[in-house]
């Protein structure tokens, strides 16, 4: 999941070229995601409380699914953005909805081994975004 939200703004100069985006469109395509996530980690305790944390991870599966694969196939700017959204939703209800579904899960004492998966996500956050170092050819207008 960290790795799968990071990689997209090393992909961004494909895309630019295939989607003929301007600067105002990248930015906003990837700041969506982040202001999404934050509306989905306010409303997951309410999805979480209706639904459970088994059902709210599931939900928020699909919708990171969906939206991932939207973004594979997005032909114009609104659908890059929709996608985004829908996978910045399920982002945040994602990470909200993993504490209480460890707890719901995992013995007493095992509880604490399970925190080490927070940490993935963000390394898996650090390698995505090391990755795309690779791929940076600078700005096109500077030459």
């Amino acid at each position: 999941l960290g790795y799968g939200v990071s990689v997209v703004p090393g992909a961004l100069p494909q895309m630019q070229d295939a989607l003929s985006l301007t600067h105002t469109q990248q930015e906003l395509s990837i700041g969506c995601l982040y202001f999404a996530a934050a509306l989905g980690a306010m409303t997951a305790s309410s999805v979480i409380g209706s639904l459970g944390p088994r059902q709210c991870m599931t939900v928020s599966l699909l919708l990171c699914t969906f939206g991932l694969f939207l973004t594979a196939f997005c032909t114009s700017f609104q659908d890059l953005f929709t996608a985004r959204v829908i996978t910045g939703l399920s982002i945040g209800l994602g990470y909200s909805a993993f504490p209480p579904l460890f707890n719901e899960v995992s013995s007493p004492h095992r509880q604490p081994l399970l925190c080490g998966q927070h940490h993935m996500m963000c390394f898996g956050l650090a390698i995505g975004f090391v990755m795309n170092l690779g791929s940076y050819e600078g700005d096109k207008e500077d030459e």
